[in-house]
């Protein structure tokens, strides 16, 4: 008998049907304790400021059930069904509905990083994946609570100290799935050791043809001692693809983000991004990009917490919304009392292509430090009409003038992409995007 989760009365939710599997028995309190916080937990509605903006209906008033692990044929069409990224040399993972299809024969001869599912992972290992499970579920996501309670398998990748790891470990996110009302989950632990530096890509697409498939996704980031990690989390997934999904990224003295987001949105898309300084001279750099088009929705919540004095945090989102799409963003950055010496900016800007397309923005601060350099701001605006009467006089048809102007609203993002690969994938895709929606 598979897995139910009832939506409509979910505090009555028991582990009792949940396959089971002698590999995870560590894994049981964590369960349990993430249960618990889910049935504790409201289930999100329109009344709720933190899901105001998140049609979830066709998520809450309905059953789900858990999904079994694909066949290899389920796997190999899976794996065909999606644009890549051309690397030369990237080491590559793909899941297909939350299942690890493989992990590379060559792995083990990469100096400096170990991939390990939770299945295989020894007395040290699963004391770090359940030590990250468990400061993430003192949060209030109630998915991500969910996402670890059911959970049937992850990975743990780990940086060794004072590494450089060449090679962006490349990873795929499939969802492939016919069968309405089911859920697809999956953990990636990334633990980056003191003095590492290290790329992680993730890439989500689903098949088209999906039906009410709710995936449930996190990735649990600790970044040690003087580390640096640059991550691209690329959301593809079709109209019809039901994801939410949480990024947490914990920092520790004199360590580095620099991460960047981007997302064309879906039936449902949401994504958290927790970021937490907790050691000091801790920085993160954070943009996104976002691009609604038809009727999808998308929306990034982020919170980034100062713990810690003299951190750094540089976030900027621009957002595209076209047609009757819909797209949120909300941005906090919570200085704590003893983050004296934090210096954090948030900016977001939205270009509405029609008058049909709709933006809820809410960039906050909120402070409790005296002695801190601390911005914000949010813009909506249409594409200036003079600008493209400019463009049209020089002889560029309307559509095209359109689409140069959109592109040249995220060209500055864009930009500070370094990774050459990722660079060319997103402004060849991009160019191909807004030739549709311009």
């Amino acid at each position: 008998m598979s897995f139910i989760v009832d939506f409509t009365n979910h505090q009555s939710t028991e582990l009792s049907n949940l396959p089971s599997s002698s590999e995870l028995a560590w894994f049981g309190l964590n369960r349990e304790s993430a249960l618990n916080n889910f049935k504790s937990l409201q289930l999100p509605n329109r009344k709720v400021e933190h899901w105001k903006y998140n049609d979830l209906t066709s998520i809450t008033q309905n059953e789900f059930s858990l999904l079994d692990k694909p066949t290899d044929v389920q796997k190999v069409d899976a794996h065909e069904c999606t644009q890549k990224i051309n690397f030369e040399n990237a080491i590559e993972i793909t899941f297909v509905n939350g299942f690890l299809t493989a992990v590379p024969n060559n792995l083990a001869n990469q100096l400096g990083i170990k991939v390990t599912t939770f299945e295989q992972a020894d007395a040290e290992q699963q004391k770090v994946i359940s030590a990250q499970l468990a400061e993430n579920n003192e949060g209030k996501n109630i998915f991500s609570s969910l996402n670890q309670a059911i959970n049937q398998s992850g990975i743990l990748v780990e940086i060794a100290a004072n590494h450089k790891i060449e090679q962006p470990l490349y990873i795929r996110y499939l969802t492939s799935e016919k069968q309405p009302h089911k859920i697809a989950s999956q953990i990636t632990v990334i633990s980056a050791a003191k003095s590492s530096e290290f790329t992680l890509i993730e890439q989500f697409n689903s098949d088209k043809q999906q039906d009410q498939l709710l995936s449930l996704q996190q990735t649990l980031i600790s970044i040690a001692e003087n580390a640096h990690f640059n991550h691209y989390r690329l959301s593809l997934e079709s109209d019809s693809a039901y994801q939410i999904a949480q990024t947490q990224t914990r920092l520790a003295n004199d360590s580095v983000m620099n991460s960047f987001y981007l997302g064309f949105g879906s039936k449902v898309n949401r994504t958290d991004i927790d970021v937490l300084h907790q050691g000091q001279n801790a920085q993160c750099n954070i943009t996104g990009i976002y691009l609604p088009a038809n009727s999808q929705a998308i929306d990034y919540h982020s919170n980034i917490e100062h713990q810690s004095p003299r951190c750094n945090t540089n976030e900027i989102f621009r957002g595209i919304i076209a047609d009757k799409a819909s797209a949120t963003f909300n941005g906090k950055i919570h200085i704590f009392q003893d983050a004296q010496k934090s210096d954090a900016y948030l900016n977001n800007k939205n270009l509405l292509l029609t008058n049909e397309a709709e933006i809820n923005t809410k960039p906050e601060l909120e402070i409790y430090a005296d002695d801190v350099s601390c911005a914000h701001g949010a813009t909506v605006a249409q594409l200036d009409k003079k600008s493209l009467y400019y463009l049209q006089s020089r002889g560029i048809n309307a559509q095209v003038a359109k689409k140069m102007l959109s592109l040249a609203f995220v060209q500055e993002l864009l930009n500070k992409i370094k990774n050459e690969p990722v660079k060319d994938f997103l402004t060849q895709l991009l160019d191909e995007y807004m030739s549709k929606v311009a």
